[in-house]
């Protein structure tokens, strides 16, 4: 079952869920937004693609899902 993380109501277009069934990539954060979708690997903290552009996400929701997952 994928984890959700509940965001502040200014991020309200956006959803982020960790899905517990990819087995073959490291793991990593979604981040949704209509149908576009980022992926951030847990270990690195880095975004996994190039496209679409990871300046499209805004800083504030890093920081949310940055200080939400405990990344230390």
């Amino acid at each position: 079952m994928a984890y959700s993380l509940r965001l502040p109501r200014k991020f309200k277009q956006w959803k982020v869920k960790i899905r517990d069934r990819e087995t073959v990539e490291p793991p990593h954060v979604t981040l949704l937004r209509k149908t576009q979708a980022w992926r951030i690997d847990l270990r690195t903290g880095k975004f996994m693609d190039a496209e679409p552009d990871p300046d499209d996400v805004p800083e504030g929701l890093v920081k949310v899902i940055k200080a939400e997952g405990n990344w230390q």
